[in-house]
């Protein structure tokens, strides 16, 4: 961040608010950053370094124009501030261009020479692009400064350092010896033992000493402070290397095995102490008992055992190789064959490997019986189990023995997997094998999925996972190995799983999958792949930046200048060479063929569009163009819209990838101009490249620089003169010099024929030297096809012989899966005849059955359906597709809610108790019957109770004013049990009722109920009006009927009965007017004084359809704010759930009743939520009011009444308010008025008393279980398949035969 210097003509608010300015940048408070510079700039328009500061944070919120044209204008209204310098270095930086950067900062330390900042920054660039020794300038200015957080800059051990570091990286050692030993001269105490960043910069001195040649004097310097140094390991490695280049061979010895005595494992500490010993390389008998002294002492080391090996022969490699081998296989060592592979490269090794490998399988073979091999050191028998365990690692070495390219027999190879298969079916490591076998027999497809059976052995390992998207690109199935990757990926990564792996720089499986889109022909996803390697070694090389400075301060000094070394050669990696000779590869295919370009921008459609007419490819290209344009414009919006969302005005800049299809990439006018960026790099890092030097051959003879392609084709031809292309580049690049139009300029002319005559003469006749290369190489298949690719350069005629040539090559013996490829990609490449292409496929087909890559698909053509089977078959798939979505969703949502309260029906019950029982409020919604409600309880509600071992009651109301007059009936029950009296009929005179002859039976024998909250489930708004009413009612009502009705000797009691709700999906109705056989017709609304005439015909006059109870008080504000509260009334009221029962009627409202048939997940979501609430009973709220008017209730409310002057207000209490939308979708006929009906319950406003409203309470859904339940992915433990789930959503029944046992069951049931 730049130092402040602040104007003299600003006053103390200014600077203070300029103060805050920096701050807020430095903090990354970018919003209030701007806030301050915009009321500085008020009044000093022209203030430069402000405008800077403004400018630093627009770079840092992504407007990189808005700040340089900022900065611009602060230079130049000051043009002498060294902020406004510095920070437009800083504004250069960020966008990589250290050399303008460079140049900024030291303009700013001409202004302000003594700006400590500032020489940091400066210096950090300069190493950054490695000016050593502008840097040691730099950093010497450094120490001559003072910092403004210290006094004595100059004792900073740092910046010592930082200075040696730079003299050592410039090659000046001896200057940076001088420096670290100034530092510790200045130093006034002996540091602390544990003062690691000193006794590091000590050891990275002695280091420097011994690169100067001087190890005598590096040995003393060692010694002298070696038992203050914490890295105790590496010196004692430098020690043992000093003392053996001063050959004091005697101490190097002792060091070597001290070294040794730490560490056994460690090869290089085994060949120093065999240069300390003096011992020959040939010398095997010493060798051998110097390996064995060391096994001896580590019974259960590895290198002791293996190393001999490798100079072993004979009869003692076969007796070693035996111990070992039996070894390794008796521990089960799965890595066996990937230690001793490299002794196949000697064939005598080889054979006697499988030997005793073969000896470990046969059937008479008996384990440490080959050779003369050590017995174990148990000296037991082994058990069979370890005999078979011994047979089956023998197996797998001998699987991977013949899969491997020294020792390949494919055939062989897959017996000896399958037998290990069969002994071990869930091993992964065989299955592994077998899927590497597949691949090397040609056939991708059967090793993906070999290598997906494998994965899905052993689904959390990651290494198994990994392989199996390896396997599943190289068969170009991008989506499954996308898939796979996923399961170990973020989940909220934009890009989805791919954009994931490309931030944490997993660069195989980004290489991978720009090779299968590649070979799909999806260049501009290939492109985009290998761009992003590309990228990544930038990260790579940037992020060096930061460790400059950061090094220094930790004191990490020698690691650092490893980094420091190994970022010089970062291209040199593997993986930079191969994205980068893929990618330059494209830009060759879109250079030769542009046609290329359209054909990957239109999804790969290479087939089909050369298989068009003229005005049919047109018409293909703009139809694609148009499903690009909207696909670019779709992922556009839903780009702006997560942008929008995650945005903050503070948050740092995201980038945005505004070519996520790489259409702009392989649309690109100039593509050798593209493939420069990628070979520049390559040829100056990987010049040992002979892939990139060919390459770069190809590029540059198509750019026509004939001196550039001399020197690749020559230093190809210094690394291996031998390739078949050497000899194809060679003649082509005389070719083209003989056919330019214009001659070279003199000087390139005569470069070029002094190198190339010397291979090739200027005059030689190129076809005959073609057809001698011919002769001499014609049992190759590779050199056939480069000389074929030559002759139908120099001879186009030829074209026809070319092309059968090819063919023929698939008959030479040495022929090779890889030269077949070639072959047929070479057929291509020329657009051979489809003949052609076809008798070749046959023939390879033949020769490698196996191989997908000569797999032929039959050649049909789709064809669309008509129009209207377009239409009738996307409306019906949506619909279908709607439903089966909405139900696998809704499943998933109720499961999720039952998981939440299945822990319940597992908690142990004493015998004598029962179980929680709820009350269930049923009603029949307006206009329709109760069999719509019971449905809705038995679709949404039940399973929830069921999985939560719920049981409960339920008073059903099958028209309107019963659930009203059970509730209130089943209060005042309550009460009188309590204790009140009623006036009108005695309690004793009452007759028992059935449910009180069982609760005295459960009293006698002890049954107790459930110490549980019990609670109220009310059905919809309609129940929920009633179920207020009822509860209004029964607590402020009197025991007594009114005195002018006389309630009927049949009145309707509410059903408490449970098989009411199973029922429903039958049509049975257990009501009591169900089970009245006096009931004319239950579900009519008629009043009770409409009743039927009685027919003639019949002498028995049927009984009136009973009459419900009457209210008890009216269902007014002012009747019950008069009425008393009975002594047994509870401080709180039983808690209730209200859950939503949409009821919607009408031709009309088809297309919204059609809307929530396809979301009907979103309901059983709420419903299951609400339900969990109930069944758990962990949180209990109390319903809301206004202030207003609870200051207004009477405190002493169970005892008082509430004067006839308080006001109950519409919406006063939030139970007036829930499920209001639901009157919206009730029957007209609800609103209708109608004078012979007494009670108008769901027409009416619900009125709450403010008594009765502060004691009801609700279930909530506590935070944890909420949280708990939305995490859960709704799985049931015992959930069925995807086939068998979907075959449950549409009905699909399969025929099921009835087995023999079964006709007899049968039988005698019906009998």
């Amino acid at each position: 961040m730049p130092q402040q210097q602040q104007p003299l003509q600003m006053s103390s608010k200014e600077r203070t608010l300029f103060q805050g300015l920096v701050k807020h940048y430095e903090t990354k408070q970018y919003k209030k950053g701007l806030k301050a510079a915009e009321q500085i700039l008020r009044k000093h328009p022209t203030h430069g370094d402000t405008q800077a500061m403004k400018a630093l944070i627009f770079n840092a919120q992504g407007k990189e124009e808005e700040a340089f044209e900022l900065c611009k204008v602060a230079l130049k209204n000051a043009m002498k501030s060294h902020v406004c310098w510095h920070v437009y270095g800083l504004l250069w930086k960020s966008i990589k261009n250290y050399e303008e950067a460079i140049k900024a900062y030291k303009f700013a330390l001409k202004l302000e020479p003594d700006s400590h900042q500032i020489l940091r920054d400066l210096a950090l660039l300069q190493v950054q692009v490695r000016d050593y020794q502008s840097y040691i300038q730099s950093r010497r200015a450094i120490l001559q400064t003072k910092s403004p957080s210290r006094q004595n800059n100059s004792a900073s051990r740092q910046n010592w350092t930082a200075l040696a570091v730079a003299q050592h990286l410039a090659g000046d050692l001896y200057d940076a010896e001088r420096t670290l030993t100034t530092f510790e001269e200045t130093l006034r105490s002996t540091p602390a033992k544990t003062d690691n960043e000193h006794y590091e910069a000590v050891l990275y001195k002695n280091t420097i000493i011994a690169e100067t040649g001087e190890t005598e004097r590096a040995l003393d310097h060692l010694e002298a402070v070696f038992k203050n140094l914490l890295d105790r390991t590496v010196a004692m490695e430098l020690r043992a290397q000093y003392l053996l280049q001063l050959d004091r061979k005697k101490e190097a010895e002792k060091a070597y095995r001290a070294l040794l005595d730490r560490n056994s494992e460690y090869r290089a500490y085994y060949e120093g102490l065999r240069k300390a010993m003096a011992i020959e390389e040939g010398d095997t008998e010493s060798l051998k008992s110097l390996y064995d002294e060391y096994g001896k002492k580590n019974p259960r080391g590895d290198t002791s055992r293996r190393v001999p090996l490798d100079f072993l022969h004979g009869e003692n490699f076969r007796a070693a190789a035996d111990q070992y081998l039996q070894r390794m296989l008796h521990k089960g060592v799965p890595s066996t064959f990937a230690n001793i592979k490299a002794l196949y490269s000697d064939s005598a090794k080889r054979e006697v490997i499988q030997d005793l490998a073969h000896g470990y399988v046969s059937v008479t073979h008996t384990p440490l019986a080959n050779g003369d091999a050590e017995k174990q050191a148990n000296g037991e028998e082994k058990a069979d189990n370890e005999k078979s365990s011994f047979n089956v690692s023998a197996l797998y070495f001998l699987a991977q023995h013949y899969n491997y390219h020294l020792s390949r027999d494919l055939a062989k190879a897959m017996e000896f997997v399958d037998k290990g298969i069969d002994a071990k079916p869930e091993d992964v490591n065989f299955h592994m094998t077998k899927a590497r076998i597949w691949k090397h027999r040609g056939n991708l497809q059967k090793a993906s999925e070999t290598m997906e059976k494998a994965r899905s052995l052993d689904e959390r390992d990651r290494y198994i996972n990994s392989k199996a998207a390896k396997y599943q690109l190289r068969n170009n199935e991008n989506a499954a190995a996308c898939e796979n990757m996923g399961k170990f990926t973020k989940k909220d990564t934009i890009g989805g799983p791919v954009g994931d792996l490309t931030d944490m720089q997993c660069m195989w499986y980004v290489y991978e999958d720009g090779e299968a889109y590649s070979r799909q022909g999806k260049l501009g996803m290939a492109l985009k792949r290998f761009t992003s390697v590309k990228e990544i070694f930038e990260i790579w090389e940037d992020d060096q930046y930061d460790f400059h400075a950061f090094s220094m301060r930790k004191g990490q000094i020698r690691a650092y200048v490893d980094m420091m070394k190994w970022e010089d050669k970062l291209r040199e990696h593997p993986f930079f060479s191969r994205a980068a000779i893929s990618a330059v590869k494209i830009y060759l295919r879109l250079f030769d063929d542009p046609t290329l370009a359209d054909e990957s921008a239109h999804g790969g459609m290479n087939g089909d569009l050369k298989g068009m007419s003229s005005t049919e490819r047109k018409k293909a290209k703009k139809k694609a163009k148009q499903e690009q344009e909207k696909r670019e414009q779709a992922e556009a919006e839903k780009a702006d819209a997560k942008k929008t969302a995650r945005a903050s005005a503070d948050d740092e800049p995201k980038k945005e990838d505004k070519d996520p299809t790489g259409a702009k990439l392989v649309a690109t006018a100039e593509p050798l101009v593209e493939a420069m960026k990628f070979l520049t790099p390559l040829l100056e890092f990987s010049s040992k490249s002979i892939n990139a030097q060919q390459v770069g051959f190809e590029v540059f003879i198509r750019r026509r620089k004939h001196l550039l392609a001399l020197r690749c084709l020559l230093a190809a031809r210094a690394i291996d003169s031998s390739l078949p292309f050497i000899h194809e580049q060679t003649i082509r690049l005389r070719h083209s010099l003989k056919s330019l139009n214009e001659p070279l300029p003199p000087q390139v002319s005569e470069v070029i024929n002094a190198e190339l005559s010397s291979i090739i003469p200027p005059d030689a006749d190129l076809l005959k030297l073609n057809s001698e290369y011919l002769n001499d190489n014609h049992e190759s298949a590779a050199c056939v096809q480069a000389s074929l690719k030559v002759r139908q350069l120099l001879d186009p005629k030829t074209a026809d012989e070319n092309q059968k040539d090819v063919i023929r090559t698939l008959a030479l013996p040495s022929v090779s899966l890889e030269d077949a490829i070639r072959g047929r990609d070479l057929l291509k490449e020329w657009k051979a005849e489809s003949r052609y292409q076809e008798t070749y496929l046959a023939a390879a087909h033949e020769r490698w059955p196996e191989a997908t890559a000569f797999c032929r698909l039959p050649n049909f053509r789709f064809k669309l359906p008509s129009r209207n089977w377009l239409i009738f078959l996307s409306v019906t798939g949506s619909f279908t597709t709607a439903v089966l979505y909405d139900r696998y969703h809704k499943q998933r949502n109720q499961q999720r809610w039952c998981n939440l309260v299945s822990h319940i029906a597992q908690e142990p019950l004493p015998p004598k108790r029962m179980p929680r029982r709820i009350t269930i409020f049923l009603s029949a919604p307006p206009g329709d019957s109760l069999r719509a409600a019971r449905e809705h309880f038995h679709e949404y509600v039940k399973p929830v109770l069921v999985a939560g071992a719920m049981d409960w009651d339920v008073i059903e109301g099958r028209r309107e004013g019963d659930v009203r007059a059970g509730l209130a009936e089943k209060i005042r029950k309550r009460r009188r049990k309590e204790g009140e009296k009623a006036t009108a009929v005695d309690a004793s005179e009452r007759p028992e009722e059935k449910d009180d002859l069982v609760q005295e039976f459960r009293d006698t024998i002890g049954i107790t109920e459930s110490e549980g909250v019990q609670g109220d489930l009310i059905l919809g708004r309609h129940a929920w009006k009633e179920y207020v009413r009822g509860l209004h009612e029964g607590w402020l009502g009197p025991l007594d009927p009114p005195s002018d009705t006389t309630p009927p000797e049949n009145t309707p009691k509410p059903s408490t009965d449970q098989p009411a709700l199973e029922d429903a999906a039958s049509g049975t109705n257990s009501s009591p007017e169900a089970n009245d056989p006096s009931i004319q017709d239950s579900d009519s609304d008629a009043p009770p004084e409409v009743s039927a005439k009685p027919k003639e015909e019949k002498k028995e006059e049927k009984p009136k359809k009973p009459v419900q109870n009457p209210p008890y008080i009216p269902p007014t504000i002012n009747e019950y704010n008069s009425a008393r509260l009975p002594p047994s009334v509870p401080e709180t009221l039983p808690p209730c759930t209200v859950l939503p029962s949409p009821h919607l009627l009408g031709f009309l409202n088809t297309p919204i009743r059609i809307y929530r048939f396809l979301n009907r997940r979103y309901l059983a979501d709420e419903t299951g939520r609400e339900v969990a609430a109930l069944v758990l009973a962990s949180h209990v709220q109390a319903w809301t009011t206004r202030e207003s008017f609870a200051s207004s209730a009477d405190p002493d409310a169970s005892s008082s009444t509430i004067t006839t002057a308080t006001v109950q207000l519409e919406d006063d209490w939030e139970q007036q308010g829930v499920l209001q939308e639901e009157e919206r979708d009730w029957h007209k006929s609800v609103w209708k008025s109608n004078e012979d009906e007494q009670e108008r319950i769901l027409k009416n406003p619900m009125v709450i008393e403010p008594r009765i409203g502060e004691r009801m309470r609700r279930f909530e859904v506590g935070t944890e279980e909420y949280e708990k339940a939305k995490n859960d992915e709704g799985k049931d433990p015992a959930a069925k398949s995807l086939s068998d789930r979907v075959k449950e959503m549409v009905g699909w029944e399969e025929d099921r035969t009835v087995k023999g046992w079964e006709h007899g069951f049968v039988e005698v049931e019906s009998a």
